[in-house]
């Protein structure tokens, strides 16, 4: 009978061909680059004597990334490997939005306007939506070279030679010197502002830092987005806060009782600003930090090494406006990845090579 579809992933090439054998799935394909067979099993091709190679068909760039990140939905969704973290940040977030329109909402409704709850619930669901776009997005890796990219500095990759001159190069950005400077693990030379993650074990274009709280890198793709998360949520801290201590001294006025007496009949009210608070001391800090740095147009982490302490900034756009204009709504960059597409052939001459082993394509 004629042999089932062909849904494996995996070819295998042998010294000899084999006769088709109605075995049921999984089964591995067999050629000697003339003709094709079945066998159900590597055990089977072992016991007569082949030998094989597993060769993945098809395969796409996110099968063969290199890098340390988790990759979800064909490649549709990338992101770092502290998904725990991410997930408590999640948790936190709309655990505390709950409690806040749950408790005191109504009250606020009833005795201010409905526009208090529905606004803060608004806030909520807009942190929520930008602190998922900078989790689940690319944050600007560049692709990784090939082993020919950067021939001169092959030679030389031991630490003793690393800071060779052969290892950077001068380019200069709006008449300021700016060095790129070679990277081992991706074999390229890297753009100007780009920085390898040593948690991602990626080269990102406009690395600012890596941040666990949102599972991912910071760089030129995403850095938007996380400035309006942290500013967002430090906002929206403010203003749960604010309205929750209204709810609690306007109950405790009503009820002719105290503050202590409403926080006994509402516990979660006491919860609502313990969490406000600190995340107004912790995140409101870190967004007045990314404020200023948006204003300038500089990344953490050219401000912790002091990049331009002792030059011009080539990337200033003149004013602290046009800086946060530009952060903000300046054009975004498409990704260099491109996770679905096919992956392209590493040894494209041995593949044209054919002979007895070749694989067939089918």
């Amino acid at each position: 009978p004629p042999p089932p579809p062909v849904t494996s992933a995996l070819y295998v090439a042998c010294e000899h061909s084999l006769d088709p054998h109605p075995f049921p799935l999984p089964f591995l394909l067999v050629t000697d680059g003339l003709s094709v067979g079945l066998v159900p099993s590597l055990l089977h091709l072992s016991a007569m004597g082949c030998q094989y190679t597993r060769i993945a068909r098809d395969q796409k760039n996110w099968q063969v990334f290199k890098g340390n990140n988790l990759i979800c939905l064909d490649g549709r969704i990338i992101m770092g490997r502290e998904w725990g973290v991410v997930t408590f940040t999640v948790i936190i977030l709309v655990t505390t939005a709950t409690m806040f329109l749950g408790v005191s909402g109504p009250y606020l409704a009833d005795h201010l306007t409905p526009a208090v709850p529905l606004f803060g619930g608004l806030m909520s669901s807009l942190s929520l939506l930008v602190l998922l776009r900078t989790t689940f997005s690319d944050p600007g890796i560049i692709p990784r070279g090939t082993k020919f990219e950067g021939e001169g500095c092959m030679p030389a990759a031991d630490a003793a030679c690393a800071s060779s001159p052969i290892h950077i190069r001068n380019v200069e950005i709006n008449g300021v010197r700016v060095e790129l400077k070679y990277c081992f693990t991706c074999q390229i030379f890297r753009p100007p502002r780009a920085t390898h993650c040593s948690t991602c074990n990626n080269c990102v274009e406009g690395f600012d830092h890596h941040c666990p709280w949102v599972s991912n890198c910071i760089g030129r793709r995403n850095y938007r987005f996380f400035y309006q998360f942290v500013v967002l949520i430090s906002l929206t801290a403010l203003y749960s806060m604010a309205f929750t201590i209204y709810h609690l001294v306007s109950e405790a006025r009503v009820e002719d009782t105290t503050v202590g007496d409403v926080l006994g009949s509402h516990p979660t009210l006491g919860i609502v600003v313990a969490v406000c608070f600190f995340t107004i001391w912790s995140v409101g800090s870190l967004s007045c930090f990314h404020c200023y740095l948006a204003g300038a147009f500089q990344t953490t982490n050219e401000q912790i090494k002091a990049r331009y302490e002792r030059k011009r900034n080539p990337y200033h756009r003149g004013s602290w406006l046009s800086n946060q204009l530009g952060t903000l709504f300046g054009p975004l960059p498409s990704s260099l990845i491109g996770l679905r597409n096919v992956a392209p052939d590493e040894h494209p001459d041995e593949a044209s090579k054919g002979g007895p082993s070749s694989v067939v394509s089918l």
